[in-house]
């Protein structure tokens, strides 16, 4: 329920900070929209490609379960001793170990690279529409510092809040 009224909080944030940067430069608003759809496409692609492989490896799984129970369990250890299967039994864990292992250390690779880098490219985009915007503005003379006591009102009520926080 937190994760649900958090993602509404923060696309109340988006679409209000989007109609502000619509109404300063539409341009810069489709720059960094522009910027951020690789960074989700990858996401989005690898999130599906995680699903799929924990899905189809669930045989595997099950089966990795199974022999962790029967090796760890006072009342099936014994037969397995009796038997001596023991030797069989880890040889099949931990060949579907080094498997599953495998598998998940070369997806999360591949998806840390590539998020790592297109996230480097969507900071860099945002940091080239932000350079745009002042300099573009600093050149018009709208660039302007914020009002001091606008600044200064922020800076009280935040302190106000954060000293009532403190009492709870």
């Amino acid at each position: 329920m937190n994760k649900t009224f958090g993602l509404l909080q923060n696309a109340i944030s988006l679409g209000s900070f989007s109609v502000l940067l619509v109404q300063f430069s539409p341009w810069a608003l489709m720059i960094l929209v522009v910027g951020a759809l690789p960074v989700f496409i990858s996401e989005a692609k690898f999130s599906g490609d995680a699903f799929r492989l924990f899905r189809w490896r669930s045989p595997q799984t099950r089966m990795q379960i199974y022999l962790e129970t029967v090796l760890a369990r006072e009342d099936s250890i014994k037969e397995v001793k009796l038997f001596g299967l023991e030797g069989l039994f880890l040889k099949r864990y931990r060949d579907i170990f080094t498997q599953l292992f495998a598998e998940d250390r070369r997806l999360t690779l591949r998806r840390e690279s590539w998020g790592f880098l297109l996230g480097l490219l969507g900071t860099l985009t945002f940091y080239l529409a932000y350079s745009w915007v002042v300099i573009g503005n600093d050149r018009r003379g709208t660039y302007t510092r914020p009002n001091d006591d606008v600044f200064n009102g922020f800076q009280a009520g935040s302190g106000r809040a954060l000293r009532q926080s403190y009492r709870y």
